[in-house]
């Protein structure tokens, strides 16, 4: 499955940054084996961390991690779990919500489902706490 995602003119070439839609501003569509996001409104987040299983401050609109490491004492420091070549769709999961997955499918872990219409149609994501798909290196 393959999901494609806008990137909007402005964004495009950019590196080390992490795209995100926020439900409900985004409907996901299906057509073949891709899942398309339709959506208005993308952010980009700069400095999206390499490693995997670090503290990092959360971005401030979208709770996402980025930027150099910090301590875990810290109130603002979530932890990062992904993988080295790509990252997957972003969800705070765990007991006290500080770990952000960027590993799995929306619905791993985080109580997310993910609904989409088949071929043409747009509905809303079903599931509050869907946020994004990336641009990586």
């Amino acid at each position: 499955m393959k999901y494609l995602f806008p990137v909007p003119q402005n964004f495009r070439g950019k590196k080390d940054c992490i795209l995100v839609a926020e439900h409900p501003d985004y409907s996901l569509e299906i057509k073949g084996d891709e899942r398309i996001v339709r959506t208005a409104v993308v952010d980009l987040i700069e400095r999206f961390p390499a490693e995997s299983q670090k503290w990092y401050l959360a971005d401030p609109k979208h709770g996402i991690p980025f930027g150099e490491q910090v301590d875990s004492s810290d109130s603002n420091a979530r932890r990062l779990w992904r993988i080295e070549k790509r990252v997957g769709s972003v969800a705070r999961y765990f007991v006290d919500g500080r770990d952000v997955g960027a590993v799995n499918r929306w619905s791993y872990g985080s109580g997310v489902a993910v609904e989409a219409p088949v071929s043409g149609d747009q509905s809303p994501v079903s599931g509050p706490g869907s946020k994004s798909t990336p641009i990586t290196k």
